[in-house]
């Protein structure tokens, strides 16, 4: 894909870049962690690879602790804060066990897997119930993190107006790219939704590779290096707009239904449902942008690795899910009504990669 949208996706959200900085520095020496954990290290396992900075250190005494190198500081203290904040007061999120200035933090092992994972499943119940024990235990994470002061102790993201202008500018990108000319939405009145007059605390990277479901079905997430304040809803966007959640229409609007109210915050409900269609359509079109520069001039990756590693989701299923539902939120609201048929020409663009 084009450097544009490549640096687009590295500057706004992180993750390509974090990825390809990792990759050019070594694990830690076992002996770092046992001096931070006062522990000895039987041996490690690297659920993400060896490229990520995150690993499963199993201890000689039989316990087992996820190990974490974040790229700054201010990543640490970040996560280091949520942890403690939310995991003190009931949140689903890991204990945090240690952390130091050296950018090392350890937490809580959860047994479980990637909801990511769990969720490629074709029993619509089980994907349901999934879905609602997720949404409620973003929901109350949400809630303990604002009642105890991370709306002030935490920074603002993505609230500067050039920051929203090259979002709205991402189907222009990808348009020019295929050939294939965005039309025009209404780029004031989505300036105007878009920016965030009371920002809250949020986890922002929601995505399902970042949340784990134990054996009775509760959803724990983890990450928490890039949570921030910003809108609420726009970790409902991440989680119901990423590529490994099926599109299932009348699901969807269904748990909107039940859930909107926990995240609409100042918004009514009717503007809440306008921001999160709207905001999932650009939303979805940076998804879209990240798949295509993982997978540049290169074969389709195979789905299997993708959720094993946690990798982008970069196959022709994934994308075209992707172009989908953002074709069907862009009908949800007059502002971005006219992208609908654009996202369907994408999709089928998709085909001949």
């Amino acid at each position: 894909m084009g450097n544009k949208i490549k640096k687009f996706n590295q500057r706004k959200h992180k993750q390509s870049a974090n990825q390809s900085v990792n990759k050019r520095r070594r694990q830690l020496h076992p002996k770092v962690w046992e001096q931070l954990l006062e522990s000895k290290i039987d041996h490690i396992e690297y659920p993400g690879g060896r490229s990520r900075k995150t690993c499963r250190l199993h201890l000689t005494n039989g316990s087992a602790v996820i190990a974490s190198q974040r790229n700054s500081q201010k990543h640490l203290n970040t996560e280091a804060t949520v942890l403690k904040t939310v995991g003190d007061h009931g949140g689903n999120v890991p204990r945090l066990i240690k952390s130091d200035h050296k950018r090392l933090l350890v937490q809580q092992n959860i047994d479980g897997i990637r909801l990511s994972q769990a969720l490629q499943t074709d029993t619509t119940d089980y994907f349901h119930q999934l879905l609602s024990n997720t949404i409620e235990s973003l929901a109350t994470i949400q809630k303990i993190g604002s009642d105890y002061q991370l709306d002030q102790e935490l920074s603002v993201i993505g609230n500067h107006k050039q920051w929203i202008i090259d979002l709205l500018n991402r189907p222009a990108v990808i348009g020019h790219h295929f050939k294939c000319p965005a039309p025009m939405p209404e780029l004031d009145k989505l300036l105007a939704l878009f920016t965030v007059k009371t920002p809250r605390f949020v986890k922002w990277d929601a995505r399902p590779g970042n949340a784990i479901v134990r054996a009775d079905k509760k959803v724990l997430w983890f990450d928490w290096e890039h949570a921030g304040t910003r809108n609420r809803l726009d970790d409902l966007v991440w989680l119901l707009g990423d590529e490994f959640v099926a599109n299932y229409p009348d699901l969807e609007t269904r748990m909107l239904d039940d859930y909107l109210p926990e995240f609409a915050d100042h918004f009514s409900l009717n503007k809440a449902r306008d921001y999160f269609y709207a905001f999932g359509v650009f939303h979805s079109t940076v998804r879209l942008g990240l798949i295509l520069s993982n997978k540049g001039n290169k074969p389709w990756w195979n789905l299997q690795y993708c959720l094993d590693g946690d990798k982008v989701g970069v196959t022709l299923d994934q994308a075209q899910s992707v172009c989908l539902r953002a074709s069907r939120w862009s009908q949800q609201t007059g502002m971005t009504k006219c992208l609908a048929p654009w996202f369907v020409e994408i999709s089928d663009i998709l085909e001949s990669l």
